[in-house]
């Protein structure tokens, strides 16, 4: 509305008074009517003009066939982010464009792509009060009257049955990691597929087929599929990085961050069960790689995993087992240890590839916007050798570990899962962390990060487990995962968008800096507080 108040008496003639818009939607009878406000601000003029708070918007209901979606929760702010539009509308105008997308999931997406770029700071919020569905962009039919698969997005279930003439036919949607992908099935090329658009196959016919991906750089692959009739099936393949001798010095100039599609995470050996051991119990001495990395023994045990006085997705507090021993590494990895795998191989990161990273913004409280640039090289900030290394994605730790396997073979080098971390992290103790805060974490500091293993340790010698640089963990995430009370060796939900990280960061305040605190992203995020730490499995 190109408003621009400056003193209290402006608002009369400047503001648009929201009841009106409501009052003028329902009077016009039409059979839906959609607001949508992303100008959740402070409001300097409480005083005079409200009753409710001096924070974002009041809440408003929505009347009768009407939508109202708020860039934030009512009495929240929202923020501006980086670019022409703030994190809401840059979230919310990548959805409207996706074809066949219902109303509601259009802002589910959006809420969750909101809720990750700001770190859980930001929710979106709806009134609704609409009958009916809605789409801004209509399906486009690929075969028959078969529900239609959006090329970026994910489809789940049986879709409507097609017409008689297709027989006995299914689709496979191909949801890949790597650019350029091709796709092969039974041995004949059918298309290419890339992380932000999955290839829709919907004419094969029922029963199993082969599938194998090529991409440059990368491992071939070849797994079976069941394809089922008038269904949709999902083939989710991880293409390995080739980081061998013969490997490509890089990745294709170019890398396009996946808006949608996150890689099937890598495989984790089933885990047997074995003795109980007490929390408490000492770990063995701490020893080295051959690599010059340091590691401690963490004993089997069990533990309570959450935290009953703290967020939502923390609870309930649960009793987990630990059934077999495994090593953790004694700090996160550092930048001397991450340049010593990129100068073997020479590996280029997500980061670096797209050309951005996400930063910290401030504006009253922090939130992530995008800023090209800048990488583990060059953070945003000084580092030395002794750091924790940042600006690391899900996918490039799994590419270092790649790495460290093949260095160092038979040690079985991955990402500790979440109730590892958070069991290795407690060390035995109940309470919301191992140690005072300021004697084990850095934490809410300027944008920076510090040598590692300067503050004091756990019991069990793992340093940094909190503050500092937050960490990768193997998981999914899953919001709603502790609500199922998983008890032995849990490993995350089967599938998901998003992946655990833990331990906070020089970021968060110490109310965040918890052994329970629970945070995630997408695997293609490289924010500049971000790393992660190496598990082993032991004999």
């Amino acid at each position: 509305m190109n408003a621009n108040l400056e003193r209290e008496d402006e608002v009369t003639y400047q503001a648009v008074e929201a009841g009106q818009v409501l009052d003028k939607m329902e009077s016009a009878k039409n059979r839906m009517n959609i607001m949508i406000l992303d100008a959740c601000r402070n409001n300097p003029f409480s005083r005079s003009w409200r009753s409710t708070g001096d924070k974002g918007l009041a809440q408003l209901n929505a009347p009768t066939g009407s939508f109202i979606a708020f860039a934030t929760a009512p009495g929240r702010e929202a923020a501006d982010g980086a670019k022409e539009h703030g994190l809401y509308t840059e979230a919310l105008l990548a959805q409207l464009r996706e074809p066949g997308m219902e109303l509601e999931k259009v802002f589910k997406r959006t809420r969750e792509k909101v809720i990750a770029a700001s770190h859980g700071q930001q929710t979106p919020w709806e009134s609704n009060s609409t009958v009916g569905d809605f789409f801004f962009v209509p399906a486009q039919k690929p075969v028959g009257s078969m529900e239609p698969v959006s090329q970026s997005g994910l489809v789940h279930g049986a879709l409507g049955a097609p017409p008689e003439a297709i027989g006995l036919l299914g689709g496979l949607q191909v949801i890949v990691n790597a650019p350029g992908t091709r796709v092969y099935v039974d041995g004949e090329l059918r298309g290419e597929a890339s992380p932000t658009h999955a290839l829709n196959l919907p004419d094969l016919p029922v029963g199993e087929v082969l599938v194998k991906v090529e991409a440059p750089g990368y491992l071939p692959k070849e797994q079976p599929f069941s394809v089922q009739e008038s269904q949709w099936v999902q083939a989710r393949l991880v293409l390995t990085r080739n980081v061998g001798a013969n490997a490509p010095a890089a990745l294709p100039a170019v890398i396009t961050k996946p808006a949608k599609v996150a890689p099937v995470p890598a495989t984790i050996d089933a885990v047997k069960p074995g003795p109980t051991i007490s929390a408490g119990t000492s770990p063995l001495a701490p020893f080295q790689n051959r690599l010059g990395m340091n590691f401690v023994s963490i004993p089997a045990g069990s533990f309570t995993m959450g935290d009953n006085a703290g967020v939502g997705d923390e609870k309930p507090e649960h009793l987990v087992q630990i059934s077999r021993p495994f090593a953790l590494q004694t700090t996160p990895v550092t930048v001397k240890q991450w340049k010593a795998f990129v100068d073997a191989t020479g590996y280029t990161t997500t980061a670096e590839a797209d050309g951005k990273v996400m930063i910290r913004g401030q504006s009253g409280w922090t939130y992530w916007f995008p800023k090209r640039g800048l990488s583990w090289r060059d953070p945003g900030f000084d580092q030395q050798e002794d750091h924790p290394v940042v600006c690391i994605s899900w996918d490039d730790a799994q590419a270092f570990l790649h790495w460290l396997n093949q260095e160092d073979p038979e040690r079985g080098y991955r990402l500790p899962t979440e109730a590892e971390w958070e069991y290795a992290c407690r060390a035995g103790t109940k309470e919301p962390r191992y140690g005072d805060v300021d004697k084990i974490a850095w934490y809410w500091t300027k944008p920076r990060t510090y040598p590692v293993g300067k503050k004091a340790p756990n019991s069990w010698g793992l340093f940094d487990m909190l503050g500092n640089a937050a960490q990768w963990c193997q998981d999914w995430y899953g919001g709603k995962y502790y609500q199922a009370k998983p008890t032995i060796d849990p490993q995350g939900p089967a599938l998901g968008d998003l992946r655990v990280v833990r331990g906070g960061g020089w970021y968060l305040p110490s109310s965040k800096v918890r052994s329970g605190y629970r945070n995630r992203t997408e695997t293609y995020y490289f924010l500049n507080d971000v790393g992660f730490r190496i598990a082993m499995n032991l004999p």
